[in-house]
């Protein structure tokens, strides 16, 4: 049995840390343990983001490098986000901070890593490079901090997670695929995995089918949506779905992989405390249903998916009205068999009474305040509701008091970076249904 997957959060722009995370790394496989590390794995381009998305997502506990580069890294503070999101979630999640001099407590708190308080957690404070003497004796040197982090991170264990339940998902789709198509379309993918990462799996098809499916959820959708085509007539197909559906069911858990882990367990956690609203820094809303597929712990057909529908452009001096007869008619549009206001109250009573039905319908933020918020809640108890900010994000005090959970934001950066370019939702939100148009006619025309 392969050991647990160990992620390295740490900032490329440092030369004397590198040494400490080259030599954390190697003895960390030493003790056979898997090591997720950006320079072995993340390559440049389009498919970079949901690869670290899948790595954040699935790793069984994360240390984190703190180097003076690291706190003015963007890249580190999402990761971090996510991180200490999961360990607040998940106490067992082993996650480990790791001072690398001169970085202190004060200097991490003028951080951009403050909003995670992950000093709150042990530490380990270490000498800039490897050989160096600690005259501090509070700092131990990197020799002694990586057999201390070692030990530590013997109590990692293999857990379950949003993104490794998507991935089992993707698995059941490509198990029936012939193995020799399954190893060559993760060749041709790009997207790298050291063998010893990919989740343990019963048998050689198994463990294929969870290769190609870690390489889909790492792919940029356009070179996704070519695999699948490849592989369609083999995937497989269970009771009344078609070879359509289960492409485009493939499709959406690929889509879905550019969501943050942090947002997908931040869905889960807002849904079990009952009553909340989400906003998000959206425009469109193919996002918060994306974001609804990630967090969605069953499959993603259309008998068993969480109903997500959308409302947009209610504005207007009786909007509370319009937008209660807009979202009236859409839960009707998305929930199978409804047609009357009668039947609507039957299938939100059953939503209540359920606690894994969930139905979701987002809003445009400039349309609802928060006495429209809570006269949808009443009139529509058990619906969810997101909304869609545009970049202008709910006060702190507004969304305490209207119970409403800001959602990360499709990741971005706060300046131009060459090497990882600005995900943009207009963009894959153009890719991801021209994926599913070139599927659907693809097949039909087949």
């Amino acid at each position: 049995m392969a050991g647990p997957r160990v992620f390295l959060s740490h900032s490329t722009k440092d030369d004397p840390p590198r040494q400490v995370r080259d030599r954390l790394a190697e003895a960390l496989r030493d003790a056979e343990f898997r090591v997720l590390l950006d320079k072995d794995g993340l390559k440049t381009g389009e498919g970079w983001h949901n690869t670290l998305e899948l790595w954040l997502g699935t790793c069984d506990a994360a240390v984190v490098l703190l180097s003076e580069a690291a706190l003015a890294s963007n890249f580190v503070a999402h990761e971090v986000s996510v991180l200490t999101y999961r360990k607040r979630h998940d106490p067992k999640f082993v996650l480990l901070p790791v001072f690398i001099r001169p970085v202190d407590y004060v200097a991490v708190a003028k951080s951009l890593l403050t909003p995670s308080r992950i000093t709150d957690l042990e530490t380990f404070q270490t000498a800039l490079a490897v050989g160096d003497d600690p005259a501090d004796e509070k700092v131990i040197g990197v020799e002694a901090a990586v057999a201390a982090i070692v030990q530590r991170l013997a109590e990692a264990v293999e857990r379950p997670s949003p993104l490794a339940e998507k991935i089992e998902q993707l698995a059941d789709l490509l198990e029936k695929v012939p193995a020799h198509i399954l190893l060559a379309q993760a060749k041709r993918l790009g997207v790298y995995f050291d063998e010893a990462w990919i989740p343990e799996a019963a048998g050689e098809e198994r463990r294929l089918a969870k290769r190609l499916g870690c390489a889909l959820l790492g792919a940029p959708l356009a070179q996704a949506q070519a695999t699948l085509y490849s592989v369609r007539s083999d995937l497989r197909v269970r009771g009344r779905q078609s070879v359509q559906d289960a492409v485009l069911e493939a499709l959406d858990l690929i889509a879905s992989s550019w969501v943050s882990a942090q947002s997908a367990l931040q869905i889960r956690a807002g849904l079990a405390q009952g009553g909340r609203a989400f906003a998000l820094d959206c425009a469109l809303p193919l996002t918060p249903e994306t974001y609804v597929n990630r967090a969605c712990p069953h499959r993603l057909i259309r008998t068993d998916r969480w109903p997500t529908g959308g409302v947009t452009g209610v504005v207007g001096e009786a909007a509370k009205a319009e937008i209660e007869e807009a979202v009236r008619q859409e839960l009707k549009r998305i929930l199978r068999g409804v047609k009357t206001d009668a039947a609507l109250a039957a299938a939100l009573a059953l939503v209540r009474a359920q606690p894994f039905l969930q139905v979701f319908v987002s809003l445009p933020a400039r349309s609802v305040d928060l006495d429209v918020l809570q006269h949808l809640r009443d009139k529509f108890s058990g619906v969810t509701f997101f909304l869609m900010t545009g970049a202008q994000a709910p006060a702190a005090d507004v969304c305490e008091t209207g119970r409403i959970e800001a959602l990360l934001p499709p990741f971005r950066v706060a300046r131009a970076d060459p090497d990882f370019p600005h995900l943009d939702e207009t963009a894959f939100d153009a890719s991801y249904r021209d994926a599913r148009a070139i599927v659907t006619f693809q097949l039909e025309e087949t």
